[in-house]
């Protein structure tokens, strides 16, 4: 992991923002924006709850539409800053109080 990747990706409201790290008895702790859950858990959870008839439409499109859009700038925002993510799955997408964020801690 470069520290400097994660400074320098802090700028973007769709990333999760970092704050610090410290190496303490051998371990590196990364201080990070806390982050309710990933997308991966909003989508099993979104589906679970919906009964089977309407599963198809358990996430309205509006929302959808929002999901896709934070990701789009969140990876635009590091195709500028020349950085690459490499592992762009949902568990890697986070949610927070009305807020998506892409986790690139990786």
């Amino acid at each position: 992991m470069d520290m400097d990747v994660l400074v320098n990706s802090s700028g973007c409201p769709n990333i999760v923002k970092f704050y610090g790290a410290i190496f303490w008895e051998g371990d590196l702790w990364l201080f990070m924006e806390i982050m309710d859950a990933s997308l991966d858990k909003f989508y099993r959870l979104a589906y679970s709850r919906a009964d089977t008839s309407s599963a198809e439409n358990a996430i309205p499109e509006d929302i959808l539409g929002t999901i896709g859009s934070c990701i789009v700038k969140a990876l635009k925002y590091l195709h500028e800053m020349k950085i690459i993510h490499r592992d762009v799955k949902p568990s890697n997408i986070r949610i927070g109080e009305g807020s998506l964020k892409n986790n690139h801690e990786k």
